[in-house]
């Protein structure tokens, strides 16, 4: 009997003792954190995501993933339900994406933020506030691959033409075309060896030119140092025109003062007294001129008339005693 009673004690203790272990262990894993529920919306496929999966706000774990259902008033729309520390700052411009970890295929909740609208996203148990889903790298990966893929097959179909049995003759007698065109190269190679071989002593004298050329130009600037000097030969010519325009100045001052109205009232005078006696005597001698013509024309009709004197003038047509030339009389 006091066998069984000690194995009866014992456990007793054992039970009692488990059950002490199982109070404590759920008593430090108890979750003190109070969190705000929020509802994900996405019609994209969230393949690799469960319930308990993480939920990440810009890399720091904020919260799991309650539950994952479809929306019963829009068809083929998902409704994922997450559990968010309360504090955490999400906004109106935050959005969500899904993350993968690794290569086990696993996804997570990937939480972050435009930073457009920093008023903060207000939710309750009553009105569960929605974020969406946006398409992640994989999906972008995905969505781009076909046309990647589109692109790839458009390359493989151009050079697919590109090694066509005509065109490959093409390039082989276009590398052919090459190859002798790269003899040719080295036969012109060979042939300005030569030149070549002469361009040290082109640049030899090239170089002497240039010595000539530089002394020749230290010379110049030597002159027109010399010309520049004061006394110089510049300055001596400078002086000569200088007095030179005085001169033409003091001579046009002795025009302008003496000379010119000298000649002014000269030419006035001329013009008041001389000039019209000229005119005077040109018209006598002119009215003398034209009586002598008339008395040697009138002589040269009648030169009878210096010995005779003047007879009477003959009638004319129409007075009596006219006689027209050649009538009878």
């Amino acid at each position: 009997m006091e066998n069984k009673s000690h194995a009866l004690i014992t456990g007793l203790f054992t039970l009692l003792l488990g059950l002490a272990l199982a109070l404590a262990a759920v008593w430090l894993s108890r979750d003190t954190t109070v969190r705000v529920a929020y509802e994900l919306v996405t019609r994209a496929s969230i393949a690799g995501l469960s319930t308990q999966s993480a939920v990440r706000y810009r890399g720091l774990e904020v919260g799991k993933v309650e539950s994952i259902g479809f929306d019963p008033k829009v068809p083929g729309q998902i409704l994922v339900r997450i559990a968010v520390q309360k504090g955490t700052p999400l906004t109106r411009s935050t959005f969500a994406t899904l993350g993968y970890q690794g290569v086990t295929g696993l996804a997570y909740i990937q939480l972050d933020d435009k930073g457009g609208n920093p008023q903060l996203l207000e939710t309750s148990p009553e009105s569960v506030a929605r974020i969406d889903i946006s398409p992640g790298m994989l999906d972008n990966l995905t969505a781009r691959g076909e046309a990647i893929l589109v692109q790839v097959e458009e390359v493989t179909k151009r050079l697919n033409t590109l090694l066509d049995p005509s065109n490959q003759k093409i390039l082989a007698e276009t590398l052919i075309s090459l190859g002798t065109a790269a003899k040719d190269v080295d036969k012109i190679t060979a042939s300005l060896q030569p030149a070549l071989a002469h361009l040290p002593n082109v640049a030899l004298q090239t170089q002497k030119t240039l010595q000539a050329v530089s002394a020749t130009s230290d010379e110049f600037a030597r002159l027109a140092a010399r010309l520049q000097e004061r006394g110089g030969a510049i300055e001596r010519v400078s002086a000569s025109l200088e007095q030179l325009a005085t001169t033409g100045n003091r001579l046009g001052d002795t025009l302008a003062t003496t000379t010119l109205p000298r000649l002014n009232a000269l030419v006035d005078h001329l013009a008041v007294s001389t000039l019209p006696r000229v005119n005077t005597m040109v018209d006598s001698t002119a009215n003398g001129v034209r009586s002598v013509s008339r008395v040697v024309e009138k002589f040269g009709e009648q030169p009878q008339s210096l010995i005779f004197g003047q007879g009477a003038i003959a009638p004319g047509p129409g007075e009596r005693g006219y006689v027209a030339p050649g009538g009878a009389r």
